[in-house]
C-alpha cells in the first residue's frame, strides 16, 4: 500500500489534516456499486457506469479489474479521475462530498483490494414517481420518463440490459467472506423480494444500510433489523415537509411517511436513522423546513444523522436554472428561518457544512439558456401531471426564477397560469 494512501488513513484518525486534501478515497480498494440494470460502477457519485456487469463478472472480479485498477492508478498519481468529477465540483464549493463521508471504510493493509463495502441497487420495482427520479431506478416513472423523452427532456436510461429477473441474483452475499457494510437499494427495497434474503444471510456484526421511501414499511425485514442493533441503519429519502414533499414524492404522502417514521423509531430504539436531503429547483425552498423537522425528531433521539447534498443529474433541475437575484432572497430567507437552529447545528458540526450549501445556492454560476429552458418545459409539465402540484409551485415562484433569467417561447409559456404567479421582490 502507498504512503500516500497511508497518510489518507492517518487523516481519518485525526492524526494530521494532509490526507483529506488529496485526491484519495478509500472506495476504489473496498467497494462494489452496482445499479440496477446490473452494471458496475466505482460508487452511486460516478458520472459514468462501466462496461461490466455483474452478469459478466463476480463483485471481487470487479474490483481487482482493468477499469479499476486504472481508476487507482489515477488517484495514487495524485490525480482526480473522470468518473469522480462529482466530489471534485462539490470539493471545490466547500459542501462534503461522498469521498470525504467515507472516513468509516478503512483501505485494507495489502496489494490485493478486498470487498468489505457493497452498494446493491437490487430492482427497479418502486411504489414513487419521484421528481428527480427516472426509470432506471423506478418502474413508476416509465410513463412519465417516455412522456419526457417526447418533449426532449431526456430521461430515457437503458432499462432493457436490467441484468437479472428481480429475485434471481446471479450471486449471494455470503460470498463475500470479508464483507463490513452493505447497503442496499432499489427502487423500493421493502418491495422487492430479493432484499429479505439478503438481509437474512448478512452477519450480525456487518453495517447493514437499507434506503428506503418509508411510504410503506416490512414487518419481516424490520424484525430482521433488530439483530443487527446497532449495526443497523435506515437511509430514508426526505426533500421536503408537507406540500412540499407531495410535489417531490409523488404519490407519496406526507403524513404516510411521518407516521411510518414514527413507527420505525418505536420498532427498533437501537437502528441510526437517517435523512437523506437533496437540493434541487423544485425544493429550493426546503431546506429549512426538513432541518425543522429533523430536529423535533433528533433532541430527543441520538440516533438520527441527516444528510445534504445538491442535486447533479438531470442538469435540468440543478438550482443553478434559477435567476441570481432569486436564489440570493432563497437563501437570505433560509438563513433567517435557520437562525433560531444555529446553536443546534454548531452541535451536531452541521453549521458550516449548511452554511456552505447556501452560499453554493447563492453565488453558483447560473446553468445555460437551453437548460433553463428545460427546466420551464418540465416545471409545466409536472403542474400538469400532477395538478395538485400547481399551488406548491406557484407559491413558491419557481416560475419567477425561471422567467428571470430566461425569456420562453411562446410554446414554453403554453399552460402557465400568469395569474398564479407573484411578484417575486415579496419573497
Amino acid at each position: 500500500m502507498s504512503s500516500q494512501i497511508e497518510n489518507v488513513e492517518k487523516d481519518k484518525n485525526g492524526e494530521q489534516e494532509t490526507g483529506y486534501k488529496s485526491v484519495f478515497c478509500p472506495f476504489p480498494y473496498v467497494h462494489v456499486a452496482v445499479n440496477t440494470n446490473g452494471m458496475y460502477r466505482v460508487c452511486c457519485e460516478a458520472t459514468e457506469e462501466s462496461p461490466h456487469s455483474l452478469q459478466e463478472m463476480k463483485p471481487a472480479e470487479w474490483l481487482n479489474s482493468q477499469y479499476m485498477q486504472q481508476i487507482r492508478q489515477t488517484m495514487e498519481a495524485g490525480q482526480w479521475p473522470s468518473q469522480c468529477s462529482n466530489c471534485k465540483v462539490q470539493e471545490a464549493a466547500g459542501v462534503t462530498s461522498k469521498r470525504l463521508r467515507t472516513h468509516i471504510l478503512k483501505v485494507p493493509d495489502t496489494d490485493q483490494p478486498e470487498v468489505t463495502s457493497l452498494d446493491w441497487r437490487i430492482g427497479r420495482l418502486c411504489n414513487a414517481a419521484c421528481a428527480n427520479c427516472n426509470q432506471e431506478n423506478s418502474t413508476k416513472w416509465e410513463r412519465s420518463g417516455t412522456e419526457l423523452n417526447d418533449l426532449g427532456l431526456l430521461r430515457d436510461k437503458e432499462i432493457s440490459a436490467v441484468a437479472v429477473e428481480e429475485g434471481e441474483q446471479p450471486f449471494t452475499v455470503t460470498e463475500l467472506s470479508k464483507l463490513k457494510r452493505a447497503y442496499i437499494a432499489g427502487g423500493e427495497p421493502f418491495l422487492l423480494k430479493s432484499t429479505l434474503p439478503i438481509v437474512e444471510s448478512l452477519p450480525s456484526d456487518c453495517e447493514v444500510i437499507i434506503n428506503t421511501n418509508l411510504s410503506i414499511l416490512n414487518d419481516d425485514i424490520l424484525r430482521e433489523y433488530i439483530r443487527f442493533g446497532k449495526h443497523a441503519s435506515l437511509v430514508v429519502s426526505i426533500d421536503g415537509t408537507g406540500p412540499g414533499f407531495n410535489l417531490m414524492r409523488h404519490p407519496i404522502k406526507f403524513e404516510d411517511f411521518d407516521k411510518n417514521l414514527r413507527q420505525v423509531m418505536d420498532m427498533l430504539p437501537q437502528t441510526m436513522i437517517v435523512f437523506n436531503f437533496t437540493w434541487s429547483l423544485l425544493n429550493v425552498s426546503e431546506l429549512a423546513p426538513v432541518i425543522r423537522y429533523f430536529r423535533g425528531f433528533r433532541e430527543s433521539r441520538e440516533k438520527m444523522l441527516i444528510d445534504f447534498h445538491p442535486l447533479e443529474i438531470p442538469n435540468y433541475l440543478k438550482f443553478a436554472n434559477l435567476d441570481l437575484d432569486f436564489r440570493k432572497r432563497v437563501a437570505e430567507k433560509t438563513r433567517s428561518d435557520l437562525a433560531g437552529s444555529n446553536t443546534f447545528l454548531t452541535k451536531l458540526g452541521l453549521h458550516t457544512e449548511i452554511e456552505n450549501l447556501i452560499h453554493l445556492l447563492e453565488t453558483e454560476q447560473m446553468t445555460k439558456p437551453e437548460t433553463q429552458r428545460e427546466a420551464l418545459i418540465y416545471l409545466n409539465w409536472l403542474a400538469k401531471d400532477r395538478p395538485y402540484t400547481e399551488d406548491y409551485i406557484s407559491s413558491s415562484q419557481l416560475r419567477d426564477g425561471l422567467l428571470s433569467s430566461h425569456q420562453p417561447t411562446r410554446t414554453e409559456s403554453k399552460g402557465i397560469d400568469h395569474n398564479h404567479m407573484k411578484d417575486n421582490t415579496s419573497s
